[in-house]
């Protein structure tokens, strides 16, 4: 059995770097934007990559959870490597599929507008994934800079 993980460190240079493996991803919440940082290691990624789904259509594709990267399996990785910049306000959520697979992007969006509390938003964001079936762990971290 492997694992999925999503690490953030921030860098002198005045930037955050990601790095990741499988689904777990980090989102970068500015402004009134809550963008994916991260690009998922998974088979319905390879689809949206080869245009043969949309964004849209991958968040409800039944086979999304199967990745193609894993730690723990004794498979060769590739971590992939993000960075960010850093501005004041701005909030990064690192989490598990079990977060990003039950909340839709345009939900978790709303959430990210509608709560300034970090501690309200990280609640509200783990109901809204236990109230939509919560099939899988749900770890989230919120980092405001």
């Amino acid at each position: 059995m492997g694992t999925t993980v999503v690490v953030w460190q921030r860098c002198a240079a005045g930037c955050a770097l990601i790095a990741h493996v499988g689904d777990s991803r980090c989102y970068r919440g500015y402004a009134s934007q809550l963008d994916v940082l991260t690009r998922d290691h998974s088979v319905v990624q390879m689809q949206v990559d080869a245009g043969l789904l949309t964004p849209d259509a991958a968040w409800q594709a039944p086979h999304r959870h199967l990745i193609t990267q894993a730690l723990g399996l004794g498979e060769p990785i590739s971590v992939a490597v993000v960075d960010s910049p850093l501005i004041p306000g701005d909030r990064f959520l690192l989490c598990s599929d079990g977060l990003n697979d039950m909340v839709a992007p345009d939900l978790m969006a709303s959430r990210f507008r509608e709560f300034n509390d970090d501690a309200l938003l990280a609640d509200a964001l783990l109901a809204d994934a236990l109230a939509a079936g919560g099939r899988d762990n749900v770890s989230l971290v919120l980092i405001r800079i």
